[in-house]
């Protein structure tokens, strides 16, 4: 999860286009500028396990947001990019958006369930997995860069 949030804050912080992405999605401007300060933060604290289940909990919450923000962006005729990891393309949302984010949403929830502490091997496998995670979005998205 803190691999996930690490990288969607630096793509988003490298890619101009990102604030139309979002403005398109219909986050709201506040949202736009803080968001990716927000993911590098507590993917930062996951990572260090700073914060043990405060900051799992709060990554759920996070996590549990985007996924409200996709479910409702999915009920909509129009079809925009999420801009998840900063991403311009012209490729929308899709269930598989939709599936990733509850997946995460239940990863951290466990993580504060369990106090946010994780040994030496579940950190190697979470990153692991937390890269497969944005390499396959944003491949599946054709995003460049």
């Amino acid at each position: 999860m803190g691999t996930v949030l690490l990288l969607a804050g630096a793509f988003k912080l490298g890619q101009r286009a990102w604030p139309t992405a979002a403005a398109e999605f219909g986050a709201p401007r506040w949202v736009i500028g803080g968001l990716p300060w927000v993911e590098l933060v507590l993917g930062g604290l996951l990572m260090a396990q700073v914060g043990g289940r405060w900051t799992a909990a709060a990554a759920a919450a996070l996590f549990a947001l985007f996924t409200v923000a996709v479910a409702l962006r999915l009920r909509t005729v129009e079809r925009v990019p999420c801009g998840c990891f900063g991403e311009t393309s012209p490729a929308p949302v899709g269930v598989d958006t939709l599936v990733r984010n509850v997946v995460l949403t239940a990863m951290a929830t466990v993580g504060a369930v369990r106090g946010g502490e994780v040994g030496r091997v579940e950190l190697i496998v979470g990153v692991m997995a937390g890269l497969v995670i944005v390499v396959q979005s944003r491949s599946r998205i054709g995003a460049r860069g």
